[in-house]
């Protein structure tokens, strides 16, 4: 009997002693973050046999747990990543937002409003050359702020494929952390490594904050961390992750992928899923936006205004669009034609009306040379051999009289009128002029490099403002149709108005950035509740610490004391022997 009651005290001892430091491990990292309040678990030792009872053999030491619970720590992340994402999604489409302007700032549509106000006061006094000047300035003006928008939108989405390449790169960093703790968890007690468990918690938290992950808990203590149904991380093995853009359709896809076999990742929330998203649909479609705006711009000026006429006549013209000698003969509309097969404004069947002028006289001629586009031959098989090339148009505008047709160096095609004679084109059923870039007020094909025609710059004289109605020549035809391009519904861009198809962009975005804080400050409050609930369970509470050291404490003394008890017995049996 006394061997047991020392086995039973010295139990108590025991269990006191790693209870105080239990709890004074918990004080000591009451203010360390990540740290999971332990817990020391005791069950009484099995009892045995005294007489007709049992009698107990003191406690026993079961585990020192962590505080932890892993359905709220899967719920606490899945709202971290949802509140990193929210905020993310808020900073960068709102930097979007201040760059593209609102409806009610000086932006593209302010822009536009001005361009065409120009060629309404024009087509008031088209004599007048502050109207022509104007009508210039606000031509440089308007391209100029698209190009410069451009440029800043493309440096934004710089920015967000060098922050994807960044996150990334700490998310794989994370990964392989997370993949060296599973093996010292493993090789350090398990599931009972709690400092260890703390700090791969830590590491999965903030792996959170950059994509959504879920985890798998292992028997062996050992966390598997999956992206959708893809798994990175299986003990010590970490797949790993990178940012790299894939090539679909000849446009490049911002894409997170498995760094070993380039699987791609389903990343929705999180820092990473935000960028994605940020750059695809807020970026990328505004640069999509921007540009298809630009460009029909571009094309519907251009095909009005290069059947205008300039207030001094005009001798020489030259095309801003080159062909290699080897498409020149090939038909406009041939797909082996490798300059005009791609050009951004591709003509079709028609007629170009050619007015040659003499000076001296005033008198003219109009010419309409046919242009067929129909991809058939005169038998109405299908062909291009018979269609309109290059060629043919150079060598039907070298036969007019007074004009001279050539190919410059460079293969830009060069009219030019005879001593005394100037030209015009009057009419332009085809689109080929655009197409060319022959008589256009914009050079370039989108917002990367819409300008004023360069030999405009300075000449308001040259400025097509008249143009022939019914054979008649009209002093504002040009500047009249410019000016209703305004209100024309443009079918490249949906059926609406450019000033309209850039002002739905710009309160799309609005609508975004609004939906971005609101989930923002959703996710925020959800995520600071779960961790209030998580705090409650694994944070340290000192007046509890402070109570359960008193309780080890005098569990330690009371088993310190039996022991004393149990000795002097031992000594009266001794002296009684």
């Amino acid at each position: 009997m006394i061997s047991n009651a020392m086995f039973i005290a010295r139990s108590g001892l025991t269990a006191g002693q790693v209870g105080m430091n239990v709890a004074g491990n918990n004080v000591a990292n009451a203010a360390t973050p990540g740290y999971s309040r332990q817990t020391l678990g005791l069950a009484p030792s099995a009892d045995q046999a005294f007489g007709r009872g049992r009698i107990g053999r003191g406690v026993d030491i079961l585990s020192i747990r962590r505080s932890a619970d892993d359905a709220l720590s899967q719920r606490l992340r899945a709202a971290i990543s949802d509140d990193a994402a929210g905020s993310t999604s808020r900073q960068r489409l709102g930097e979007l937002e201040r760059l593209v302007g609102s409806l009610d700032d000086s932006g593209l549509s302010t822009q536009l409003g001005a361009f065409f106000n120009a060629w309404s006061g024009l087509a008031n006094d088209p004599s007048l050359t502050a109207a022509r000047t104007g009508v210039l300035e606000q031509g440089r003006a308007a391209s100029e702020y698209i190009r410069t928008l451009r440029r800043d939108v493309v440096n934004q989405q710089r920015g967000l494929d060098e922050e994807l390449r960044n996150s990334a790169a700490t998310a794989n960093g994370l990964l392989g952390e997370i993949a060296r703790l599973n093996v010292q968890i493993v090789n350090n007690g398990g599931p009972n490594a709690a400092a260890l468990q703390d700090r791969r918690d830590q590491a999965l938290d903030r792996l959170a904050e950059l994509v959504d992950i879920t985890t798998v808990t292992q028997a062996s203590g050992s966390v598997d961390v999956l992206i959708g149904s893809t798994q990175l991380v299986t003990a010590g093995l970490n797949r790993g992750l990178r940012y790299e853009q894939i090539s679909e359709d000849g446009v490049a896809v911002p894409t997170i992928t498995t760094a070993d076999r380039g699987e791609r990742l389903p990343a929705v929330s999180g820092q990473l899923g935000a960028l994605l998203q940020a750059r695809k649909d807020g970026v990328g479609d505004t640069l999509t936006k921007l540009d298809a705006v630009a460009s029909a711009l571009i094309y519907q000026v251009n095909r009005v205004y290069s059947t205008g006429i300039s207030a001094t006549p005009v001798t020489s013209m030259t095309s801003t669009l080159a062909l290699p000698l080897a498409d020149r003969t090939l038909a406009i509309n041939d797909p082996t034609n490798s300059t005009t097969s791609v050009a951004p404004f591709p003509p079709g069947s028609g007629q170009l009306v050619v007015r040659v002028r003499n000076d001296a006289t005033g008198s003219f001629s109009d010419v309409a040379i046919p242009i067929d586009l129909d991809g058939l031959r005169n038998d109405g098989s299908p062909g291009f051999d018979q269609d309109t090339t290059l060629e043919s148009l150079r060598a039907s505008l070298d036969a007019l009289p007074n004009l001279d047709a050539t190919f410059t160096p460079d293969g830009k095609l060069k009219i030019t009128a005879a001593n005394g004679s100037s030209f015009s084109f009057v009419g332009d059923t085809s689109g080929v002029l655009t197409t060319l870039g022959v008589n256009t007020y914009f050079q370039g094909s989108g917002a990367a490099d819409i300008a004023l025609r360069a030999d405009l710059v300075g000449r308001p004289d040259l400025l097509n403002a008249r143009g022939v109605v019914n054979g008649n020549l009209d002093d504002a035809f040009i500047a009249r149709s410019v000016a209703k391009l305004r209100d024309t519904q443009v079918a490249a861009l949906g059926g609406v108005t450019l000033g309209d198809s850039w002002s739905s962009t710009v309160q799309q975005l609005g609508v975004r950035v609004s939906a971005a804080g609101t989930q923002a400050d959703a996710s925020k409050a959800v995520r600071e509740n779960l961790e209030s609930q998580r705090s409650a369970i694994a944070g340290v509470n000192l007046d509890e610490e402070a109570i359960n050291l008193v309780l080890y404490q005098t569990q330690y003394q009371a088993s310190a004391r039996f022991i004393s008890v149990i000795q002097e017995l031992t000594q009266s049996l001794l002296q009684l022997v």
